[in-house]
């Protein structure tokens, strides 16, 4: 849109109300820092902006590189709602946080129910779906504009009518298909509750570093074993491994054996 004004130059009247449409906002810099900036240039009455995608209000950890939820504007919109409530949503958002604490340290393969439900869900439920549109329009919107703003976000239900046979709205509803996906959701919301940039999911666990042992004997084994016991380490891998390294469980901290990695001959 850098040449917005020169292609659209008396196009567009004091009057009229120009709709532009994106196919999702997700952290919505490039609105604040670019585009809303230069549609202004034309002098609109309002300018209105359809996301063809719901809100995006959680992290995505199976396709979609989302790992830092307090990046995504439908967070901050709901975050800055429950501050408004002063003290009360001050409460709210620390309870919060101590129940994605208790998730966290929650193994995956546990079948503890806590990981059936993605507690963040919490954090929109006082919320009509209009009022998170609202503060998010509120904060994307630069303050010296001087178009009114208006943004029209799909809902759940349209999303679903589009395509019927694509299930993948976890990072819209935050219903996730594994209890994987529910602790992503808890510990990026420990980040930023504790004002870390650290990612919600990856190589650093909520425990400590991932450490890979390379060998297959019983020294191996023992050094896998004492790893696990660091406070440093989160979970360790053996290469290739043997039948005692298969799983092994101390404390929330495990060692496995590593499947399928392949080495070459200049690995050291």
């Amino acid at each position: 849109v850098s040449h917005a004004y020169d292609i659209c130059y008396d196009t567009v009247r004091p009057t009229d109300n120009l709709v532009v449409i994106d196919d999702s906002i997700v952290r919505g810099t490039t609105l604040t820092n670019s585009i809303l900036t230069n549609l202004d240039r034309l002098c609109p009455k309002r300018i209105v902006v359809v996301s063809s995608a719901p809100q995006i209000r959680f992290p995505d950890c199976y396709g979609i590189d989302i790992a830092k939820i307090k990046a995504l504007c439908a967070f901050k919109a709901a975050v800055k709602l429950h501050k408004e409530r002063g003290e009360k949503g001050e409460t709210f958002l620390r309870d919060l946080y101590n129940r994605c604490r208790e998730v966290v340290k929650l193994h995956t393969r546990s079948g503890d129910p806590r990981l059936k439900t993605n507690v963040v869900k919490e954090l929109y439920k006082d919320w009509e779906y209009s009022q998170v549109t609202d503060k998010i329009c509120e904060i994307l919107k630069p303050k010296d504009l001087k178009a009114e703003v208006k943004i029209v976000f799909q809902t759940i239900e349209g999303l679903h009518e589009a395509i019927p046979v694509h299930n993948g709205d976890w990072y819209f509803t935050g219903d996730y298909p594994t209890p994987g996906g529910m602790k992503v959701a808890a510990r990026a919301y420990m980040n930023f509750f504790e004002g870390s940039d650290e990612r919600g999911y990856g190589v650093q666990t909520q425990f400590g570093k991932t450490v890979l042992v390379l060998g297959s004997g019983g020294r191996e084994h023992s050094i896998a074993w004492r790893l696990a016991h660091s406070q440093k380490v989160g979970q360790v891998f053996v290469a290739p491994g043997n039948g005692g390294t298969a799983h092994i469980q101390i404390g929330q901290r495990t060692v496995k054996n590593a499947e399928n990695l392949k080495l070459d001959s200049k690995t050291g």
